[in-house]
């Protein structure tokens, strides 16, 4: 999965069934059997997975403090089909990365695929493609693309794909980590200070873009 700020082209039912069936195959390798119908087993143990608690629409906490979302829920769908429950720990993006990472849960409901990552994870095939943008206020003309930032106060959410991204090459950026997804819009949102270090503007790179916004296309 790649990042995109704006409008995300995803099909339907067909892209339902599709992301269905590949998360099916998730449950395959851990072992499970097919059930049919949504049964679920009593003596089956609950899959662990882990879902992150700010990032609409796909991972976040209801108002009962209960995981949910697109993706949360694809899972969910996915896995009680196959006469599995499952129970989520929440937290930061870093934080659900480590969970997987150090075995601590089995499975996640939403992984971008990066270089960084290859080794560390077991990808399914993706259930939906996005792609990445600079987002920056309308008052600021002069970031067209990705050579623009150079010098520039750029945020990001702490470990996530535009993070790897930025950080696999010197750009000449002076980047800015935050846990979820939303701070990093909430402070770009408002004039950057001017410290003493540099006076140039700040822009973001979140998954989706703010409101009082315009995005760039980022080209890797």
């Amino acid at each position: 999965m790649n990042i995109h700020a704006g409008r995300n082209k995803m099909s339907t039912a067909h892209h339902w069934l599709k992301a269905a069936l590949r998360i099916l195959c998730i449950i395959t390798l851990l072992g499970a059997s097919p059930v049919s119908g949504e049964t679920i087993s009593k003596d089956a143990e609950p899959i662990l997975s882990a879902a992150e608690i700010d990032y609409p629409p796909f991972s976040i906490m209801d108002a009962s403090g209960r995981a949910t979302g697109f993706s949360v829920e694809l899972l969910r769908k996915a896995l009680g089909a196959m006469g599995h429950q499952v129970t989520f720990r929440t937290g930061h993006w870093s934080e659900v990365k480590s969970s997987l990472e150090k075995g601590l849960v089995q499975v996640l409901p939403l992984v971008g695929r990066t270089p960084e990552r290859e080794h560390l994870f077991d990808f399914t095939f993706p259930y939906m493609s996005l792609h990445g943008a600079i987002v920056v206020r309308t008052d600021t003309k002069d970031i067209q693309d990705l050579a623009d930032l150079k010098g520039r106060r750029v945020a990001v959410m702490k470990n996530d794909n535009a993070e790897e991204f930025l950080r696999r090459k010197d750009h000449g950026i002076h980047l800015h980590t935050t846990d979820t997804f939303s701070v990093p819009g909430q402070k770009w949102s408002k004039p950057w200070k001017k410290g003493k270090s540099t006076s140039s503007k700040g822009c973001s790179i979140p998954p989706i873009a703010p409101q009082n916004s315009i995005s760039r296309n980022l080209t890797p």
